[in-house]
């Protein structure tokens, strides 16, 4: 195997060891991946590498939402940035911090079903983003919310107790573990922690109460209940 010099630190090294490069005879650039990873992690941790970063992110997270691409450039998204004077303090507190992940300058969408434009954005931390995203789903705000099967907590006798966003929160708020809660919902038991558990759909906007699900199983439960599931007051 032929070795080459590696242009940054000068290390005789293997084809395998340089960044691949179509475009050239050698088939790979002329720095080795270990350099080529250490210039890459230093320009991303400048104020213009840190933007463009941003922004391939958010064309990244776009196309993975199906949502339109930014309406804005890498350029116009830093002439929008640079002037202002929360962007400069969150970098200095981020380069202070020695590059602390949850400290970064980050945007987030105001409202999680529309697109990134600069109606849309605001400046805020890595951390915060993540909270704001993690809180919203646990409350079913936001689009990955949605993912969040809503239930219906009744007691034994079928009278409504609350109604909760996801079964783990159901789980926060009652402590019946959210597996449980899961069985009793897809009638594999009849209750769990005393209680009986349906599911909320909002698949028309409205409350969809089939009468029986696939799962039922009526006989599980006590004649007055039996009698609303083939009523169809719970489901």
């Amino acid at each position: 195997m032929t070795k080459e010099f590696c242009r940054e630190c000068g290390k005789p090294q293997g084809d395998n060891n340089f960044v691949k490069d179509k475009s050239r005879i050698s088939g790979h650039k002329n720095i080795c991946k270990k350099c080529h990873s250490h210039n890459q992690t230093a320009k991303s941790r400048t104020k213009h590498g840190l933007v463009t970063r941003i922004h391939s992110a958010q064309r990244s997270r776009s196309r993975k939402r199906q949502h339109p691409m930014p309406n804005y450039t890498v350029k116009e998204l830093r002439d929008w940035l640079f002037p202002k004077k929360l962007f400069h303090v969150l970098f200095a507190e981020w380069e202070e911090s020695k590059y602390d992940r949850e400290l970064a300058p980050s945007l987030d969408r105001k409202d999680d079903y529309l697109p990134y434009t600069f109606g849309n954005i605001q400046l805020t931390t890595w951390g915060k983003n993540k909270k704001r995203a993690y809180d919203d789903r646990r409350q079913g705000r936001s689009k990955n919310g949605e993912c969040c099967i809503r239930v219906i907590q009744y007691t034994a006798n079928g009278e409504f107790i609350s109604e909760y966003v996801s079964y783990c929160e159901a789980e926060r708020q009652t402590g019946v573990h959210n597996g449980n809660i899961a069985l009793c919902v897809k009638r594999r038991i009849p209750s769990a922690g005393g209680f009986i558990w349906c599911q909320y759909k909002l698949s028309r906007g409205v409350e969809d109460c089939p009468q029986l699900n696939k799962y039922a199983n009526v006989e599980l439960y006590a004649p007055e209940v039996k009698e609303k599931f083939l009523e169809g007051v719970l489901f």
